[in-house]
């Protein structure tokens, strides 16, 4: 089994560029709007190849018309909390070139793969 050495968000919600290094069980801590869901949701991405049948992003947006995607994330979206149905706050960004790259290694060897995901 290959372990998961570093995640590489590149223009992701509002990840501009994150470098996170993954040594051991690792646990995401924060406050409210730090980034926990989006960079588990981008690990996921990368995981599945942005398959629409298989993405189910967070879930803390109970609205259908509110929930996550793709093109939100890129852009990042950002949705001011108890607003209405589908309003936007603002965006991070007009356009983006999102990256989304994990480092694995084999725990015998060493050895590195890398899955990447881009959209343009």
């Amino acid at each position: 089994m290959m372990n998961l050495k570093r995640i590489v968000l590149v223009q992701f919600y509002l990840h501009e560029a994150t470098d996170i290094e993954v040594e051991g069980s690792v646990a995401f801590l924060g406050p409210n709007g730090s980034g926990k869901s989006s960079t588990l949701d981008a690990v996921q991405l990368a995981l599945i190849g942005a398959h629409g049948n298989y993405t189910d992003f967070n879930t803390q947006l109970v609205s259908a018309k509110k929930r996550r995607t793709i093109s939100g994330y890129c852009l990042g979206l950002i949705r001011p909390e108890g607003g209405g149905d589908g309003e936007i706050e603002g965006r991070a960004r007009d356009e983006a070139r999102t990256y989304i790259a994990l480092v694995f290694a084999d725990p015998k060897t060493g050895a590195t793969h890398r899955e990447d995901l881009s959209s343009e």
